[in-house]
């Protein structure tokens, strides 16, 4: 192509494909060399221009094309279009070159444009060259805020440090150098698909998005779905970072106006097809479908009681009409059939955990019966779908023992006991498959637009019996005791009955008894108020267990004080006679509050080991207390 006018012509109309970087480059070499030999030739001039701005940029080749071409197209309008090409770029090499040159020019010939559009390139904004041309360029005061918002919004430690107000103003100084749009790319690096982020961040999405939406609410979270990804594109934001900006913005939203999300995510996202897959119809279904259950659980978990019932009642007219595609989609459907994973992306310290369950059993309902019609006969082949039921009872056992949304607040220290304690019993896996699909089968042909009057029949069933009797005897008895009472539920004192058979038949090691008499403890101590007194629920277990094994557990504990020293029996025992007394705290020392006339006759030194015991664990006042008894 040397000297070859007609061969460079052609290169520049049509540049060979397959060359190499190094031929691309010192094909734009000779192509400069000729122009700086013939400068009068416009034809060739003006189409290396063409090319330049049409060709697709290489790592190798492309900052060697802009270069020739600026190189003979000096004048600004040729010129901005160029550099445009080099900021734009996402190879950082042509993006350097761009920067070098742009900063090259007199502060008063930088296209403003041009440093607008390098100030939208967050992923650029830590490297040296743009923080050269930003302290060049802006007034003192602009150029802290860019560092500030730039270093801030890339580190969360350095977020962590800066107050968000002073980060705020920051950003807004920003925006009134280069409109709202510059800050949402530096959002879109703070974000996080897998991790939740804190409040502050979600908040800051949130007031973000309302600058450049110049909306609020449910209108700013369809404003951001409806955004075409084009736009977003130009902002240097793919799919995944849109789909984490929305959610992050959901989030926000959710912390300050619950019904607003809630609306959005069942009506807007879930009751339109096209949205739902625009967002949620890539990449591994499964876990894709389950950032939508997680999204929709944030506000339901955030809401007040009024607010809960308002969501479910909508989720139940929702349900009424299921859309056909949902159902046609047996992997999103089968999503709302695992309750046990009804938890919010983010939790809120003010979230309530149950809310969320409480709110979709009616969706849960209408999925499982739409599920039966169309795919049945293949699912019930299904181990693994066969299995999902018997943890979509689990899942919705806590909605059993709340009739409206009014009694969770007081039932949620009782479930959060009950956390992790739904075991199936070994050995029973299969009648657990079958007595559950029976239950849901059953009680899910019921009505459950009032959850108080479905419950009940529920309670009252023997399906939900049969089922219970397939779990571990712990999971049994704190299931019963939590329904103890209730319309359909048997009485106190049958639970109580049962229960103490169940757990502590009268051949039953100590061991067990001490295991699982704590267990029931620490769970009548959590019931809610409004239901029983749980002072008296411990009495009343306490005072039946002690008539079962007091006897045995003091005269054992006697003849332990009677030997050589104080062993790990005598602890145990000891700490077993505080809990037939209803003390569970393991570190109280209560025998002697219960037996001060048999703990006398004690040898001395089995007692004087247990005061350096304590004054090693440095418990006074325990302490003191022993010495005025057998001191005194």
């Amino acid at each position: 192509m040397k000297n070859n006018r007609d061969a460079i012509l052609k290169f520049l109309s049509s540049t060979p494909k397959g060359l190499y970087d190094y031929e691309k480059q010192w094909s734009y070499e000779i192509i400069d060399r000729y122009l700086r030999e013939h400068p009068d030739d416009t034809e060739v001039r003006d189409l290396l221009l063409k090319h330049a701005l049409e060709t697709p940029l290489t790592a190798g080749g492309g900052k060697a094309m802009l270069s020739a071409a600026l190189a003979h197209h000096p004048y600004p309008e040729a010129r901005d279009r160029l550099l445009e090409r080099a900021l734009k770029s996402k190879h950082r090499d042509i993006l350097e070159w761009g920067l070098k040159e742009l900063h090259a020019l007199p502060p008063n010939e930088r296209n403003p444009q041009l440093v607008k559009l390098l100030a939208h390139r967050a992923d650029a904004a830590g490297y040296d060259a743009v923080d050269a041309l930003m302290r060049d360029t802006l007034a003192p005061d602009d150029y802290n805020a860019f560092r500030l918002v730039a270093e801030s919004l890339a580190s969360s430690e350095t977020r962590g440090r800066v107050p968000q107000d002073e980060l705020w103003r920051a950003m807004l100084r920003l925006e009134r150098l280069w409109g709202s749009s510059v800050l949402i790319p530096y959002i879109a690096r703070m974000l996080d698909s897998y991790w939740a982020a804190s409040e502050s961040d979600y908040s800051l999405v949130r007031r973000v998005a309302e600058r450049h939406w110049n909306t609020t609410g449910r209108d700013l979270l369809r404003a951001i779905a409806d955004t075409k990804l084009s736009e977003w594109k130009r902002w240097g934001i793919n799919h995944l970072g849109r789909f984490d900006f929305w959610q992050y913005a959901v989030v926000g939203v959710a912390m300050e106006n619950a019904d607003a999300a809630f609306d959005h995510l069942l009506h807007d996202i879930l009751g339109d097809q096209n949205r739902f897959k625009e967002l949620f119809g890539v990449g591994d279904l499964e876990t894709s479908y389950g950032r939508f259950v997680q999204l929709l659980c944030v506000p339901l978990s955030v809401a007040s009681p009024a607010q809960l019932e308002r969501m479910r009642d909508d989720i139940h007219a929702f349900a009424a009409r299921l859309p056909e595609w949902i159902t046609d989609d047996i992997v999103l459907a089968e999503r709302f059939l695992i309750t046990r994973s009804f938890e919010p992306w983010y939790t809120a310290p003010h979230a309530v955990a149950v809310n969320p369950v409480y709110a979709l059993r009616p969706l849960v309902r209408a999925v499982f019966h739409a599920l039966e019609e169309k795919h049945g006969e293949t699912l019930r082949g299904d181990y693994r779908h066969q299995d999902r039921l018997v943890y979509t009872v689990l899942g919705l056992s806590p909605t059993l023992a709340i009739d409206s949304a009014e009694d969770i607040p007081q039932a949620q220290e009782m479930f959060e006991m009950m956390k992790n304690k739904d075991v199936i019993e070994w050995g029973q896996e299969a009648r657990a498959r079958e007595t559950a699909r029976t239950l849901l089968e059953t009680a899910f042909a019921w009505d459950d637009s009032n959850a108080a009057a479905w419950n009940a029949r529920v309670r009252a069933s023997n399906e939900l019996r049969a089922f219970l009797e397939t779990t571990s005897p712990t999971t049994h008895a704190l299931w019963e005791l939590a329904m103890a009472g209730m319309s359909g539920a048997p009485s106190r004192e049958s639970v109580y009955e049962t229960v103490l058979n169940r757990l502590f038949p009268s051949n039953a090691r100590l061991e067990d008894v001490d295991r699982n008499l704590r267990e029931m403890l620490d769970f009548l101590k959590s019931l809610p108020r409004n239901r029983s007194n749980p002072e008296w629920e411990v009495m009343r277990l306490t005072r039946a267990v002690r008539e079962r094994f007091g006897r045995a557990v003091y005269d054992e504990f006697l003849r332990g004080l009677h030997g050589d020293s104080w062993d790990s029996n005598l602890e145990f025992l000891a700490d077993l006679i505080g809990a037939l007394h209803g003390e569970t705290d393991t570190e109280r020392f209560l025998p002697l509050l219960i037996m001060p006339s048999e703990l006398l006759t004690a040898n001395p030194n089995v007692v004087n080991e247990k005061l350096f015991l304590l004054q090693t664990q440095r418990d006074w006042e325990l302490d003191s207390e022993l010495r005025r008894k057998f001191c005194s």
